[in-house]
């Protein structure tokens, strides 16, 4: 089996002040693959992000996939986004690794 593709960089962690809250953004080993976290909760920046940019409000994702983060979670993760997009495109690489090594796999298993 093929190992996925390493980060090519340490992804930078941050603090953020949104509306009175402190959210910290997160890179743990072994949660999410060290992917960009919001901390206490195993949701991936890029994936809010990428639903955020397909049209979806910070309120139309609290109200759906993302109940359990704050408003001022989804608008940290955002804000790392937006900070960082040299992150997100390292991670949508590794991903995309990731999902072409799983359809070899698929593949092989037939």
């Amino acid at each position: 089996m093929e190992e996925p593709p390493e980060p090519s960089f340490d992804y930078p962690e941050e603090t953020y002040l949104v509306d009175g809250e402190t959210v910290r953004i997160v890179c743990t080993d072994g949660v999410l693959d060290a992917k960009p976290r919001i901390d206490g909760h195993r949701v991936a920046v890029h994936y809010v992000y990428a639903k955020h940019e397909r049209g979806r409000s910070v309120e139309t994702l609290r109200n759906g996939v993302y109940s359990e983060l704050s408003a001022a979670e989804v608008r940290a993760a955002l804000r790392y986004a937006e900070e960082h997009p040299d992150v997100l495109e390292d991670v949508a690489r590794i991903e995309e690794a990731e999902w072409r090594r799983i359809g070899r796999e698929s593949v092989d298993e037939e």
